[in-house]
């Protein structure tokens, strides 16, 4: 279990509660933070604030070190000897990042049909080539209900009507 957590990719800032006590006003006090890994040991600096703080700096470790956990320990340097006042386990891990993307698609329109009755005079001449009119089989079929349409024909009536168009024009 973890006593506190680092983020690895990112710079952290350590604060520390330190009081020495026995010490005169001209002892050199330093501090520093000890994190220990299999492969080496790595040490940050504390830097002294008022208030008997002490920060210490941990840079980004990201492609130094793998997440888990890691023994660090508080080292005090008075004069010429040192103190651990603290030793805790620290969990470094990844910090938390959410990526957004706008995905835009397109929604295919279904195909429309639409069909008008044309009136030919059968005395007019057409200029163009005769085209023969086919069912496509990937369009839907029309269903033969006996109810009638705006114009007030029927579908059959429709078909029948088409027919006779195309066997005057032939």
């Amino acid at each position: 279990m973890a006593d506190f957590d680092v983020h690895l990719d990112e710079e952290n800032e350590l604060r520390f509660n330190i009081t020495t006590e026995g010490t005169d006003a001209t002892a050199s006090i330093k501090t520093r933070m000890i994190l220990e890994s299999s492969k080496m040991d790595f040490m940050f600096p504390g830097i002294s604030i008022p208030g008997g703080e002490v920060t210490v700096i941990v840079p980004s470790l990201k492609g130094v070190l793998n997440e888990g956990l890691y023994n660090t320990r508080l080292e005090v340097l008075i004069d010429d000897r040192i103190f651990t006042p603290l030793e805790l386990t620290a969990n470094f891990k990844q910090s938390v990042k959410v990526v957004a993307e706008a995905v835009v698609s397109r929604r295919s329109s279904s195909p429309s049909v639409k069909a008008n009755v044309v009136r030919v005079n059968p005395s007019q001449k057409i200029a163009s080539p005769k085209k023969a009119l086919t069912e496509s089989p990937n369009l839907p079929k029309i269903k033969k209900d006996k109810s009638a349409d705006s114009t007030g024909l029927r579908n059959e009536e429709l078909r029948d009507l088409l027919r006779r168009v195309i066997k005057k024009q032939g």
